[in-house]
């Protein structure tokens, strides 16, 4: 007994005497013949058999094919392999545990379908594996190694890996023609592993793209060794995440097809879009929930989705997507939308704004406000990095977008529709369009590009209304009160340029109601906003606006003298009450002091109150408060021509009340007879003698309008009058 036991000792304990690395070529040269890769073992190797078989190697390298930029395929710190000791005696090897510590497998695609993944595995009917070595050479194993009743066997000895376990694993993958590089890191899983026919049960967690998440994969027996069932589900934490795709894999071992239906549903879709966009936050508004369906097919060359149904809250949607891999990536989403409610999208629950960082609104329902929760500041300065060349130049792709009723501000907008598409970089804005309230039309066609000042809009925009009124009634606009049949039908066409800093209206083309209107228009984005206005108006008749009272049908020629001198308009702003030295003229302009305008007009023809004034310029700048009056001329009014010009400052308010000052204010007014004017303003003149021959005046205006200088020069009947003084 006591030699048995000697004997029984030494088999189980000398292996832990043996200097194991002196077989680190026998090793090395197994892992050849099985990959067709150099295999360095750059640590220990140690071998155990008590308590139960273990190999432990340290430092492992998988060396690359030639062309790849990295040295190494795969790389890991350790690796420990596990063996059950009794299925020795037969000639098997049962790996209890298969374990990789810190793997790193780089992979590659350098053009097309060609890549450094694949293992040189030859195949011929049960795919045996083969070397290039003689049989029986001293140096390197013999040719015995093959696959049998869906065991691997190497050397004579079946092998079947029961568990196989990852600890901190990274998985890079490189596309050589985009450049562009995914990570999968702190991979932690563990497979088990039936047969090489499966089935297949895989758990685990990872990072991918910064973003956590838990997987569970199951894999069912190949069906003749064609089609492979498989059922994946992922747990997404940020927005609480849950995707699941039941399908399978077929042809498998010619041009592996991938199908099955794929589904996905969350709670807060802002949370889930931020992390994957890489942006820090999302408005509250999108904290909502939201899923997926669709019925997925991929292969190597391309992805189709079809029979695709979602809903983000109460809204629901269909559409297909197809995308085609390649030299040049191809992809083409389209989506329809049977209603989309933005009234109800854009509602807050007070729960979300209490525990929003940004929101300080205190109300459930903000639809028809205008004060929405702001977009967070890490998601503003993200989207100002945004660049159109950051974008691979060898992908393109559409994006067609149809909405039947959407409904917005509690009216409805009808056939909203979105075309546009992405080659070289470039995105083609091929329709935008919409049927708005108050039977109005909106079309928008132009290009997307890259400039200096980021990505730039340029394309053409035309707007037709025969509903003024009911347009901007839906917008929450004031209309004030002119004639019934005045303000219903608006014409606008134009081109328009629009980047992150302004936009630009040119060759604008506006008609409202029979007035004509050209121009452009600029609208700047500034710690202070700027709006910039030139406008050439044909004809423009004030008195068509007007409401046509009993008691204007009434006024006869005669009666135009108690016209004079007040506005039929109704909606004029009524007088202060105030009086007294206390009120300040021109207190109501404050809100001018958050806004800069420069504007230059000209009006062929202007009516009002049944006078006619013809070739009117205006020409005027209002900066930080400041208002300076260029040019404010009329060739004839009532047979007067007159200009004005001057400054007037301090419109910026001070204290909250505004205190305007005019600076060189300068009046000039001349007409060739004084009796023809008279008569044209229907003023019967107190002395009749004074209403012949030519008039001029001339004034000088200075200081604040409540303590006002001037200067005045008054000829008229061959006299000439100087007045100075205080008013």
């Amino acid at each position: 007994m006591s030699v048995v036991a000697v004997f029984l000792a030494a088999i189980f304990v000398a292996p832990n005497f043996v200097d194991w690395n002196q077989y680190r070529d026998e090793l090395t040269a197994y892992a050849k013949s099985f990959t067709g890769r150099e295999l360095e073992i750059k640590g220990d190797i140690k071998f155990a058999i008590l308590p139960s078989p273990i190999l432990a190697i340290k430092d492992l390298r998988i060396a690359n094919s030639k062309g790849p930029r990295d040295a190494d395929i795969a790389s890991l710190e350790s690796l420990e392999i596990h063996l059950a000791l009794t299925p020795l005696l037969t000639k098997n090897i049962q790996v209890t545990n298969l374990k990789l510590g810190n793997p790193v497998i780089n992979l590659e695609n350098a053009s097309g379908s060609k890549d450094n993944l694949p293992f040189r595995l030859n195949s011929k009917n049960k795919t045996t594996i083969t070397n290039n070595e003689p049989v029986g050479s001293p140096q390197r194993p013999g040719n015995n190694n093959s696959i049998v009743n869906n065991k691997l066997v190497i050397a004579g000895f079946k092998i079947q890996i029961n568990n196989f376990l990852v600890e901190n694993g990274t998985i890079n993958y490189r596309n050589i023609s985009s450049g562009h590089i995914e990570t999968i890191d702190k991979l932690n899983g563990r497979l088990r592993l039936a047969s090489l026919n499966g089935p297949i049960d895989a758990e685990g967690t990872a990072v991918v793209r910064k973003i956590p998440l838990s997987f569970s994969v199951s894999v069912g027996q190949i069906v003749q060794e064609r089609t492979l069932p498989i059922n994946i589900t992922t747990n997404i934490i940020p927005g609480s995440v849950k995707t699941s795709f039941n399908g399978f894999i077929s042809n498998i071992q010619e041009n592996p097809q991938i199908k099955g239906i794929f589904t996905v549903n969350g709670s807060k879709l802002d949370k889930f879009l931020s992390a994957i966009g890489g942006t820090a936050e999302l408005p509250v508004m999108f904290s909502k929930p939201f899923s997926a369906n669709a019925k997925i097919a991929l292969d190597l060359n391309k992805l189709e989705v079809k029979d695709l149904t979602l809903q983000f809250a109460k809204t629901k949607g269909s559409g297909s997507a197809n995308v085609t891999f390649g030299s040049t990536s191809n992809t083409n989403v389209t989506l329809s939308l049977k209603k989309l409610d933005l009234d109800d999208l854009l509602k807050v629950s007070p729960n979300l704004l209490q525990t929003s960082k940004t929101g300080k609104l205190t109300g459930t329902a903000i639809a028809n406000r205008s004060d929405l929760p702001p977009f967070p500041s890490s998601f503003k300065k993200n989207s100002e990095i945004f660049s159109l060349q950051s974008l691979p130049k060898a992908m393109n792709a559409s994006f067609n977008l149809f909405i039947e009723a959407l409904t917005h501000q509690n009216a409805t907008i009808r056939n909203a529709t979105l075309n546009a598409s992405l080659a070289n970089r470039e995105i083609t804005l091929s329709q935008f369009s919409a049927l708005l309230p108050g039977n109005s039309d909106l079309a928008l066609f132009g290009f997307i590009t890259q400039r200096q000042g980021g990505p730039t809009f340029d394309g053409t925009v035309d707007l037709t209304t025969n509903d003024l009124r009911g347009l901007l009634k839906w917008k929450h606009i004031t209309i004030p009160q002119v004639a019934k049949d005045r303000l219903r039908n608006l014409k606008l066409s134009g081109k328009i340029k629009a980047n992150k800093k302004n936009v630009e209206l040119s060759n604008m083309k506006l008609q409202l109601d029979g007035t004509k209107i050209r121009g452009t228009s600029k609208l700047a984005f500034k710690a202070r906003s700027s709006l910039t206005l030139g406008l050439a108006i044909d004809k423009l008749n004030l008195d068509s606006y007007f409401p046509k009272s009993k008691q204007n049908k009434k006024l006869k020629s005669g009666e135009k003298q108690q016209l004079v001198g007040r506005s039929t308009n109704p909606i004029e702003p009524a007088h202060n009450s105030q009086t007294g030295s206390n009120t300040i003229p021109f207190s109501g302009l404050g809100f001018l002091s958050n806004l800069d305008v420069s504007l230059e007009s000209r009006i062929n023809s202007l009516t009002i109150n049944g006078l006619r004034a013809l070739k009117i310029n205006f020409d005027s700048k209002l900066n930080n408060g400041n208002f300076v009056l260029n040019d404010f001329s009329f060739k004839s009014v009532a047979g007067i021509q007159g200009k004005i010009s001057g400054k007037l400052s301090g419109l910026a308010a001070t204290s909250g009340i505004p205190n305007p000052v005019l600076n060189d204010f300068r009046i000039n007014f001349r007409g060739n007879s004084l009796g023809h004017s008279l008569k044209i303003l229907g003023i019967k003149p107190p002395i009749q003698s004074l209403s012949s021959g030519a008039i001029r005046l001339k004034a000088i205006l200075n200081g604040k309008p409540n303590r006002l200088k001037f200067s005045a020069n008054l000829s008229m009947q061959k006299g000439n009058f100087n007045l100075r003084g205080k008013a």
